[in-house]
This record gives structure tokens, sequence and C-alpha cells, in this order.
């Protein structure tokens, strides 16, 4: 549990809410444009999607070690890299580490490693390790900025990326050596899953369309978040703003978990995108400190529940015993949508200098989460579940 909360501090704080702070870093260099950074953004979202589906069938076979081994060693690489890149090709190579690492330590390698050592009170667990995310973002983001005005850019990655391993590896052994309790436990792997058999299943689909569109809604704003708020905020002022989003998900997260051991989880994902989609609103129509912090901490409210709640729904309908390697698959939608979401928002801000017509796009991919969840019939969204094979 402490290790899976520790993996949500790294894994947000340096490269979720992180990739915010790398944009207006590289950006202020003079070094990349605002689309430039954003397409290198979506593009290690992209590149996570291989590695969602290898890390799900990892921890459905292995002990969950090597799996966080390898996003530590791939996330320090690119928090290396970065300070270097004056290129396109440093520069893409950074962000695609990036994405290779985030899934192994972010909601796939936690919800993985918590469904290979528990079985009572998931959804609670859940949402308690990912508490990590909210920590790490609120915590983090400023800490880099003041690190990164006093040290440089160069320092603050390298010292960054020393902490990481320090503080996840020895942890990540230590844990290696307590027995699995599930029943997809090395030595009981189970049949292998058809991913066209999955693409058969409406409720499958449902939930990777819903979470793609809420994911990559969340992505965009918090990857241009920094920047968003400077339009009228100072660094400091932008990047406190950062925090508080972080900060109402804490509330919501628990809020999430709790309210997902008695209610239908579809419903919960949209009255999440609803939510979403009203903070968007609101930092479309502000414009003092005051109603930008209230966009934040809207839309905030929600970070922590659209991040939880498509694992928590892939388990409910399809069981623990494979539930892994189904949320690998699932991965493959939700980081196509997280990786447009970025690259979108940062065109839409190039071509008209402001991102009013970027938020309402991210408002109309909350309409189609909503609408992807109730195009799944009733018989498809049974608690009882659907086998993928």
């Amino acid at each position: 549990m402490s290790l899976c909360f520790t993996m949500a501090v790294m894994a947000w704080g340096i490269v979720f809410y992180g990739h915010s702070f790398y944009l207006q870093s590289l950006t202020a260099l003079g070094r990349f444009s605002t689309a430039e950074v954003s397409g290198a953004i979506g593009f290690s979202f992209w590149c996570g999607i291989p590695a969602g589906i290898v890390a799900g069938r990892m921890l459905t076979r292995y002990p969950p070690f090597r799996v966080i081994a390898f996003g530590v060693c791939t996330i320090a690489a690119a928090l290396l890299l970065l300070p270097a890149a004056d290129g396109y090709l440093l520069l893409y190579l950074a962000f695609a580490l990036f994405g290779i690492g985030y899934p192994c330590l972010s909601t796939t390698g936690i919800s993985g490693t918590l469904n290979y050592y528990l079985r009572e009170r998931y959804a609670t667990r859940l949402s308690m390790a990912l508490t990590g995310a909210s920590v790490g973002g609120a915590a983090m983001v400023p800490v880099l900025v003041w690190l990164r005005d006093t040290s440089g850019l160069a320092t603050t990655l390298l010292l960054v990326a020393v902490v990481m391993a320090l503080v996840l590896l020895p942890f990540g052994f230590a844990l290696a050596r307590q027995p699995a309790v599930v029943a997809s436990s090395p030595s009981t792997p189970g049949p292998r899953i058809r991913p066209a058999a999955l693409l058969r299943s409406r409720v499958f689909l449902a939930i990777t369309v819903s979470g793609a569109c809420m994911l990559g809604g969340q992505v965009a704003f918090l990857s241009h978040q920094v920047p968003l708020l400077s339009t009228y905020l100072d660094d400091s002022s932008a990047a406190f703003g950062v925090s508080i989003t972080a900060g109402t998900a804490v509330a919501g997260r628990f809020l999430a978990g709790a309210l997902a051991e008695r209610f239908d989880v579809a419903r919960l994902c949209m009255c999440a995108a609803a939510v979403q989609a009203a903070g968007m609103c609101m930092l479309y129509a502000a414009t003092t400190p005051l109603g930008l912090f209230a966009g934040s901490a809207v839309g905030g409210f929600v970070v922590g529940a659209i991040v939880m709640l498509p694992p928590l729904l892939v388990r409910a309908r399809f069981g623990s015993e494979r539930y892994s390697e189904i949320y690998g698959y699932t991965n493959v939608g939700l980081y196509l949508g997280a990786g447009l979401g970025p690259v979108a928002l940062g065109w839409l801000r190039e071509a008209d200098g402001d991102y009013s017509r970027g938020l309402m796009l991210i408002v109309a991919a909350q309409v189609a989460a909503v609408l992807a969840l109730l195009a799944a019939n009733r018989r498809d969204c049974a608690p009882a579940g659907i086998s993928p094979v």
C-alpha cells in the first residue's frame, strides 16, 4: 500500500503534472513552441500504449517489481535527457521514455500491484493509493519551479531522478518477497486474452471510449494548465493553481472510492465527466485569479476519479483474475485519448492565440464520454460481469 502511494507521487508529480512544467520550461528557453512540445507530450502517451499492454501482461504473470524497476529506469533516463534536448530527436526521445515508463508506475502498475496482493476493499485501497497522485501534483510542480529558478533545469531533473530511484527501487524489491493472493499468480496464469473477443464486447468498448474521452480532456487541461493560467497570473501563482487542482483531487478521489463500493461505477464515470466539463466552462469564462482558481478546483475535483474509475469499472465487469491484462488493452484507448488531448489543445492555442476553443473541445469530449457509456445496453453493463473470451 505504501509502495503504491509512493509510486503515485512519483508518476503523477514527475510525469503527469510535470508535463505542464516541462512545456513551460522548454518554451521559456526559446527552444520549441507550445505546439511542438505539445506534440511531444502527445507522442509520449502514444508510446505508453504498447508499454501498458506489456506491463499488464507482466503483472498477470510475475511479481510487480520487474515492472516497477523498468518504469523507474526509463523515467530517470528521460529526466536526464530532457535538459539536453535542443532538437526534435532528443525532445521526442525524452518524452517517449516518459511515456514508456509512466504506465509502469501509474494506474496500470498501481492497480495491478494491488490486484496482485489484495482481495478485500479493493476500491477503497486503490483510492488511498492514488491519493499519492494528488500529493505529487500539489507538491512536485511548485518544488520543480523553485528548484529550476534556483539551481537550473538540468540540476533539478538530475536530483529528481536520483531521489526517485533511491526511494522506489529498494521499496519495490522488499515487496517482491511477499506472496501473491490473486488467482492470476505466476503459478496459475490462465488462458491468453483474445483482443478480438474484447472488441466484440460493448461494455469493453464503452469503458475504453469513455475513458479515452475523459482522460484525453484531463491530460489536455493538466499539460497546459501552467501556460493557461499564466495568461492572467505569474508563474508562481500558476503553479499554485496546479496545487489547488491536485488538492481538490484528494477529496474527489476519496469520495469516488467510497461511492464505488455502493453505486454503479458507470454512473459515477458519467458524473465525473459532467463535473470536468463544468470546470472547463468556468475556466473558459474566468479572467480573474479567483475565477481561475475556482475553475481549477472544480476541474481538479474529478482528476483522481477519472484516473481511478475506469480500472474499477474493468475489474467490476471482468473480474480480478485477468484484470491486469484486460486493463492493459483498455489502456490502448485511454492513451490514444491522452495523447490526442494535449496535441489538439496545443494546435488550437497556436492557431487562436488563446485556449477558448480548446476548453470547449474538452467539454465536447466529456459529452462524448457520457454518450459512450449510455450506448452500452443495460445487460452489457450488469454488475455480474462479462467474460472477455
